[in-house]
């Protein structure tokens, strides 16, 4: 499913529609431990103005006493659309303010209300 050009804060509400679940394993997270994986989304948005896909994701501890993951908090991940690499992951927030710390590390300012991405589920 994809949803192409609209404005993020309506991605934003979209997102859930996909009803995707975080699934996969990002080995190359910063959160990751031996204790803690970092479980990804399938969707994402894509904001080609500034070079970026965002995936959501759960970070999971190991519980001994049950022998499972569980959820410990959710975070977003940014990865540069040239290279898939990580550039940027915050946790405990939201899109929004997670996005707004991001292009502030930038040297080209973004406004957030004018800002349209994709939104694609693979």
């Amino acid at each position: 499913m994809v949803i192409r050009d609209i404005l993020l804060s309506e991605a934003e509400e979209r997102f859930y529609e996909f009803e995707d679940f975080c699934s996969n394993i990002e080995e190359n997270s910063g959160f990751n431990s031996d204790t803690i994986k970092v479980l990804k989304s399938d969707a994402y948005y894509l904001i080609d103005e500034i070079g970026i896909k965002i995936h959501e994701a759960v970070c999971c501890k190991y519980n001994e006493d049950t022998s499972e993951y569980n959820p410990e908090f959710y975070l977003f991940i940014f990865y540069d659309l040239h290279n898939s690499n990580i550039v940027y992951e915050e946790g405990d927030t939201t899109l929004v303010l997670a996005l707004s710390n991001f292009i502030n590390t930038l040297d080209t300012k973004y406004t957030l209300d004018n800002l349209r991405c994709d939104l694609i589920s693979e």
